[in-house]
């Protein structure tokens, strides 16, 4: 992809649409795809970080900003997890949510756990296990199950 592209000469917001400019070739709509989604996964951090500075700069009548459009438990969850993982400690090839797991931990394990996770190219879920102690894969059990009408039996994995 040309870097000298900006997703404004391929693309614009109107409203809730977005619009091509122009016939898009595959890369110009990667470009877009993940541009956007880019943005929707640091926008929480933003959302996180801003929320955090006006409690700062406001004390407690920040809580105007919150309407009923917004979530608070979102909202919340967003300023706790911006407020707990510094910006230095953020992986932008992760997901909000790998962060979210680690948030509760000291920097020096949230760094540990994020770059294993990016290492190993893991799930949000697999990263959960992983720091809980529980082992990534959990064995299936099998049983037999007979059909009561033919009395065929089977193997079923629960």
């Amino acid at each position: 992809m040309d870097n000298e592209i900006q997703a404004t000469d391929l693309v614009k917001y109107d409203g809730l649409a977005l619009r091509c400019n122009r016939t898009l070739n595959i890369e110009e709509f990667q470009y877009v795809l993940d541009l956007l989604y880019d943005t929707w996964e640091r926008s929480q951090f933003y959302l996180g970080d801003l929320l955090n500075y006006a409690e700062d700069m406001l004390g407690e009548s920040y809580a105007q900003l919150i309407s009923e459009k917004y979530s608070p438990k979102t909202l919340a969850n967003f300023k706790y997890v911006a407020s707990n993982i510094r910006p230095a400690g953020r992986w932008p090839e992760l997901s909000f949510s790998h962060h979210a797991e680690v948030a509760a931990l000291i920097p020096e394990q949230q760094d540990s756990w994020l770059q294993q996770a990016h290492e190993q190219q893991m799930s949000v879920s697999e990263l959960r296990k992983a720091i809980k102690g529980e082992p990534a894969e959990r064995k299936q059990k099998v049983i037999e199950v007979r059909c009561p009408s033919c009395g065929h039996s089977f193997d079923w994995e629960v």
